[in-house]
């Protein structure tokens, strides 16, 4: 178009500037020097921090030795801007060699030259952790052939300067979003690999290759899994951590994790880096046998252990660990209880593994069940890192363990997600005198056993209709007579309302005794709906209320309430009931009974669920539609209508059924 300029590939490129950092003598030319050919020309430019200064600054190197601190400063941060700009123009990635500090023997701290320049342009940073023997070495060699004037300092300062730097150098990375590693000499293939792995890794790949493990989860390729439960592992499955438990069997790294969210957060980023971390902490013929030792210390939580069990004789039922921790260990002790043809374990590790999951990963993994194998997911998790997860899935359960293991920024993170996010959940105590994380009123709770009867004892949606009863015709025809409004509507579904909780709802309920003093003064037994004063009538507003206002005529000592949003309902309306009837007097597709229905289980696990309504569209009761999937395995679950309509008309407007019933039409838009 005309007036636009077109950015040039150059301009978009972004590289990665990855620096090489190290005692000097460490080995980093030499290092540069094997890369540059292993890497290639066209990708990447590798070069030493004072050779870029030397080519780019006036009087180079030379010249900045004669420069005071404050003018140092400011040359180095102009040759890492510029070569940041360079390797963009040029579409190449970057590899500097440079110096976090100099310290010299006779001075009780280091000099810091690390720039604010550095932290804004460097993506990465590799370590060169050569040991002080060798450095000590190499420098003397570099003074005694003439290549470089270097100070020859002795093995415990050398040691102490590196373990400072090193630290040092960790610490400000994390605080700039940086990735940091170490790396060893001489394994010039192994540093190659991980540049690669820098460059190459990005969030929709990896989230692609994740996905794409799944599809080898034999209950998935078998079509035959419509619900799957997904679990975080570390204090969710048992009350560990593995992270943690791994970081403390290696000495200098206890709490090595801790400092990487701190200053991360809980991002990509951040878990890649723990991945690296990890990787770092323990060499490959190491972590095998650590891996075996954590798995042999891990005890599953009996409840959900035996969940686990019956879930694997459902060819039904799926179970998916995902875990942003060490998924090979939990993989070990998924085989160890015999669990390997029922459970997939997607977890992070080692970068070898080649994926990270991350809380957006977690997300969706539930996401993906759900769309592309339509399965119903239960979601267990413990912490913030879950709480994607958890919003996303068809049922949150969150896993509330020992207060001294447990994390101590999800009360603050749970309350924001219900308050805000609108997170509809429930809380398992395991064991089961656990302090809850938040108030039942908030989180209600739910029992192992409850939590085994929905899930794998789902029970198809009862429908009970009069359709074509005589009876019916009668007291249908008002409510379709276009000419009638206002009270005289109201009236039409408060019969219907009285009639379907007068004779049908007792099919689904029940009746009981009670004893009342008759005309003639002698006790006698008569009947109610069963645990009727333990009883919720809520009426849907505002079409429903009329038909409510029957129902609550026959059941005089239910309680009666009034919610035009599911989450309008209170735990106080529904927690401790026997019975919950919602009525609406049109169901066209289910969506908002749906809502109220999960609603009601998660604030009571148990009471009977009753729908209620005039008139129901007839495709409402397949089992495939919205409705009887969306309440599936959500307990005992009842629709009970007047009759079933063939029609698919939705009221819209004048139309409407509420505007009709309070005579609101003159307000509603054509």
């Amino acid at each position: 178009m005309e007036g636009e300029t077109k950015t040039s590939p150059a301009r978009m490129f972004a590289p990665k500037i990855i620096g090489i950092y190290g005692l000097p003598g460490a080995g980093k030319s030499t290092l540069l020097s094997k890369l540059q050919p292993l890497l290639g020309h066209d990708r990447f430019r590798c070069i030493e921090g004072a050779a870029w200064i030397d080519a780019v600054q006036d009087g180079g190197m030379s010249a900045f030795h004669t420069l005071d601190d404050a003018t140092k400063t400011e040359w180095r941060e102009s040759a890492i801007t510029s070569f940041r700009t360079s390797c963009q123009h040029s579409s190449k990635h970057g590899i500097l060699a440079g110096h976090y500090m100099f310290w010299k023997e006779d001075e009780k701290a280091g000099e810091e030259v690390w720039t604010k320049a550095d932290g804004e342009t460097y993506t990465h940073i590799l370590y060169l952790d050569t040991d002080a023997a060798t450095v000590q070495t190499q420098c003397a060699e570099d003074v005694s052939t003439g290549r470089r004037q270097r100070a020859v300092s002795s093995l415990e300062h050398l040691e102490k300067w590196k373990r400072n730097e090193r630290e040092k150098l960790r610490e400000v990375c994390y605080k700039n979003g940086i990735i940091f590693g170490t790396i060893k000499p001489d394994e010039e293939n192994d540093v190659v690999a991980l540049i690669e792995d820098f460059v190459e890794h990005n969030e929709a790949d990896n989230t692609t290759r994740v996905l794409q493990q799944l599809e080898n989860f034999s209950p998935l390729t078998s079509s035959k899994a419509d619900t799957i439960l997904v679990f975080d592992c570390d204090k969710t499955l048992a009350a560990v951590d593995v992270g943690e438990m791994f970081c403390k069997r290696l000495d200098g790294y206890d709490g090595a994790l801790t400092k990487i969210f701190r200053s991360m957060g809980y991002s990509h980023k951040a878990f890649y880096q723990a991945m690296l971390l990890l990787q770092e902490a323990c060499p490959s013929d190491k972590v095998a046998t650590l891996y075996d030792e954590l798995a042999r210390s891990i005890t599953i939580q009996p409840q959900i252990l035996h969940l686990l069990r019956q879930a694997a004789e459902k060819e039904n039922v799926g179970v998916v660990f995902v875990t942003c921790g060490i998924g090979r260990v939990w993989q070990k002790v998924v085989e160890r209880e015999g669990l390997l043809d029922s459970v997939a374990v997607v977890g992070s590790g080692r970068l070898s593994q080649g994926i990270v999951v991350s809380p957006e990963v977690k997300r969706r993994v539930v996401e993906y069940l759900q769309e592309e194998h339509q399965a119903r997911v239960w979601a267990f998790g413990d912490s913030p890192v879950d709480l994607p997860m958890l919003k996303q899935a068809d049922h949150a359960v969150v896993v509330v363990c020992d207060e001294t293991i447990r994390s101590k920024t999800m009360e603050k993170a749970l309350g924001t997600a219900i308050a805000r996010d609108g997170l509809q959940a429930r809380q398992l105590l395991l064991p089961v005198f656990t302090t809850p994380r938040l108030s039942p009123d908030l989180l209600p709770a739910i029992s192992s056993e409850e939590l085994r009867v929905q899930i794998l004892s789902p029970t198809k949606l009862k429908i009970l209709h009069a359709t074509d009863e005589p009876f019916t015709k009668l007291l249908a025809g008002p409510t379709r007579d276009s000419s009638m409004a206002g009270a005289a509507l109201r009236r039409a579904h408060r019969r219907v309302g009285e009639y379907v909780a007068r004779v049908m709802l007792p099919r689904i309920t029940g009746l009981e005794e009670y004893e009342v003093e008759s005309v003639q003064g002698i006790k006698t037994k008569i009947h109610r709906i069963r645990d009727e004063s333990k009883t919720t009538v809520v009426s849907i507003m505002r079409g429903g209320d009329p038909m409510a206002l029957g129902v609550g005529d026959v059941l005089s000592s239910a309680m009666y309430v009034h919610a035009k949003e599911a989450d309008q309902l209170k735990a106080a309306e529904v927690v401790g009931q026997s019975t919950v009837l919602l009525c609406d007097f049109v169901i066209n597709e289910g969506e908002t009974m749906v809502k109220f229905v999960k609603r009601v289980r998660e604030l009571n696990a148990t009471a009977r669920i009753v729908m209620m309504a005039g008139v129901v569209q007839a495709g409402v009761v397949r089992e495939d539609s919205h409705l009887s999937k969306g309440v599936r395995g959500l307990g005992d679950v009842s629709l009970v209508a007047l009759r079933l309509s063939e029609n698919k008309y939705k009221g819209k407007g004048k139309t409407d059924t509420g505007a009709r019933l309070f005579n609101t039409t003159d307000l509603e838009k054509v």
